[in-house]
């Protein structure tokens, strides 16, 4: 239980969301560092929505540690993610909480957050800051992703941008569903595709952990049915989601009124971090949340408050040593 009792801590839930406040997406390119990579001359990164972190995302990032190829790596949460304009599930602060809980014990691994979700843009916020000049890039990225890098769509000018793109930064690319690194090398072979060819190279992953769970949308819909095999998620996001409620659908009352565990503490927290220092201790917190989630007439009084947004009120009614 103290264990758990943490996620109810406004104190770290305030200084992520301070973070992801800081940057504003429609500023220039800019990236913040949540926790170092440690040294070296050769960085990796690896971008993603990390909703939730999960064992496909843990190996990609540790993969080109173990063979040598990069000296750290960093995981790189957008605040505006390409394609996933509103996401579900897990706050940013939460993401940065358990990409921080991960990475914390293990040497050569790092967070950054960016206020971009382009490859390119990402890539130029990195060079001003985090990596410097004097450091490689190399991108961290599955088949799928390669292939959206390449996609004009993206850009007003397709090959001013890959040009752009290419002289900050190199890829690696795992293989997925199937396409292997022969499928890679015909992919780069095409015309529109071969003048950035040397720039992309193939990241060599056992044939059994080529797709460990890739899909995040898999993983969330396997989290809500209660189906999610143990070795899917890392240790910090299983305990995370386990204790918090994260991704389990909500719990309709006798009137219909649908009580979302997470959402409530994720309510919760926002109110208290907004209000700023000094913050209610973790345990009275979790008292707070716990009444919310009664079906009795002061859960849904407390319900309203929160929705009001009145702290004080929510600390009144549930006092500490009652529930």
């Amino acid at each position: 239980m103290a264990e758990a009792l943490r996620y109810w801590d406004p104190a770290p839930y305030a200084d992520f969301r301070r973070l992801v406040q800081s940057l504003d997406p429609a500023a220039a390119p800019a990236a913040v560092v949540v926790h170092p990579d440690g040294e070296g001359g050769r960085v990796g990164v690896l971008p993603g929505s990390f909703n939730p972190l999960s064992s496909a995302h843990t190996l990609l990032a540790e993969a080109p540690l173990g063979l040598g190829l990069v000296d750290g790596v960093f995981f790189l949460l957008a605040v505006r993610t390409v394609d996933k304009e509103q996401p579900e599930g897990l706050s940013l602060p939460d993401r940065l909480w358990i990409l921080t809980d991960y990475c914390r014990p293990r040497s050569g691994l790092g967070v950054v957050l960016t206020n971009r979700g382009l490859y390119v843009e990402e890539a130029e916020a990195l060079r001003a800051g985090p990596v410097p000049p004097e450091r490689e890039l190399w991108f961290l990225v599955g088949f799928d992703k390669i292939v959206q890098i390449f996609d004009p769509r993206y850009y007003a000018d397709r090959e001013a941008a890959l040009r752009r793109l290419f002289a900050l930064s190199r890829f690696y690319v795992a293989p997925r569903s199937g396409r292997t690194e022969a499928d890679l090398a015909e992919f780069l072979s095409r015309p529109e595709n071969r003048p950035f060819a040397p720039y992309v190279r193939y990241l060599p992953l056992p044939p059994e952990r080529h797709d460990p769970y890739l899909s995040a949308t898999a993983v969330r819909q396997a989290l809500a049915a209660g189906a999610l095999p143990a070795e899917a998620l890392p240790a910090e996001a299983r305990r995370f989601i386990e204790a918090t409620g994260a991704f389990r659908p909500p719990r309709l009352t006798a009137e219909g009124e649908a009580l979302d565990a997470y959402g409530l503490r994720v309510g919760l927290l926002g109110l208290i971090a907004a209000g700023g220092p000094p913050y209610p201790p973790a345990g009275t917190v979790f008292r707070v949340w716990a009444g919310l989630l009664a079906e009795d007439e002061r859960g849904r009084r407390g319900r309203e408050l929160l929705r009001a947004g009145d702290l004080a009120g929510l600390l009144g009614l549930f006092p500490d040593g009652q529930q």
